[in-house]
């Protein structure tokens, strides 16, 4: 049954791309196994199918498409005002997942003005274009970030 899953994939591959030639179809058969045969592969730690699951989930990814719309707003002012005051600071959160660890490094990556330098477990490096007070900026991040990927990935109440 899963041989068939693979083939059926390959053809879509193929059709996809409008060529049916023995190379795109041996193409299309090994990126169908990790659909075919997860356990194989990297699987996220946790289910996706939980619908309370996936209203956190969406409620993350809205809260992080505004908070990427204000970040944008806030690096035109500073870079029009010429108020750049740049820094690095260490955050350590309450992210205890390799999941959460790289979800929350690349959302404040994803944020404008702020840029995740290195990982070290769970302590992040974050650079930031304006920093008066670091740990204003870590709270920052807490409240608007960390918060809401706990929540996706816990299901915690926020």
């Amino acid at each position: 049954m899963r041989i068939f899953g693979a083939i059926v994939l390959s053809l879509f591959w193929c059709s996809l791309w409008g060529d049916f030639s023995p190379q795109n179809l041996v193409l299309g058969f090994v990126l169908s196994l990790p659909f075919i045969i997860p356990r194989l592969f990297i699987i996220p730690t946790f289910r996706l199918i939980n619908p309370v699951r996936l209203y956190f989930i969406a409620r993350f990814l809205a809260h992080l498409f505004y908070e990427i719309i204000l970040a944008n707003l806030k690096v035109f002012l500073l870079v029009i005002s010429g108020r750049i005051k740049p820094g690095i600071i260490a955050f350590d959160g309450e992210v205890e997942d390799d999941m959460e660890v790289v979800m929350l490094s690349n959302s404040i990556t994803l944020t404008p003005g702020t840029f995740t330098i290195f990982v070290d477990g769970r302590r992040l490096y974050v650079h930031t274009l304006y920093i008066d007070d670091p740990s204003s900026v870590r709270e920052n991040i807490r409240g608007r970030l960390e918060k809401y990927i706990l929540g996706a990935t816990r299901c915690l109440k926020l």
